[in-house]
């Protein structure tokens, strides 16, 4: 299953920012920095519902 949520972020700060709002509303969240490709490959994204990446 693919996230329902993509965050893209040009830094960390914003990316972190941006994910632990969805963390605080319940989302099940994975932030990744090393990317949308490594992180959607991985198997800690399994049943993610926002995916926060920083580019």
């Amino acid at each position: 299953m693919n996230p329902a949520i993509a965050i893209v972020a040009d830094d960390l700060t914003g990316s972190g920012d941006t994910a632990v709002q969805f963390v605080r509303a319940g989302w099940n969240t994975h932030l990744s920095i090393g990317g949308a490709d490594e992180a959607l490959s991985g198997p800690d994204t399994a049943g993610v519902e926002v995916l926060a990446v920083t580019t």
